[in-house]
């Protein structure tokens, strides 16, 4: 697994929408990772915790700012 993302990186951003063969990807391009905020757990009975994983928040080239999971980054510099 690479290094963990932080603050400041700059990313490629694409948002994954769907499952299996119906899934695509929503470009939204350039942005800054402005926060981490750490990723939750969920206890499941038959499973036992489950680790959501961080988002990060991107200050986008549009001006607005988007949550995204590690998944959707791809860090660029």
């Amino acid at each position: 697994m690479g290094e963990k993302m932080k603050v400041g990186d700059l990313v490629n951003a694409n948002e994954h929408r769907g499952c299996s063969s119906s899934k695509h990807k929503n470009p939204f391009g350039l942005g800054v990772i402005v926060e981490v905020v750490e990723g939750s757990t969920l206890n499941h009975h038959s499973i036992g915790e489950i680790y959501l994983g961080d988002d990060y928040v991107v200050a986008l080239t549009s001006g607005k700012q988007r949550a995204f999971a590690s998944e959707e980054l791809e860090v660029v510099a």
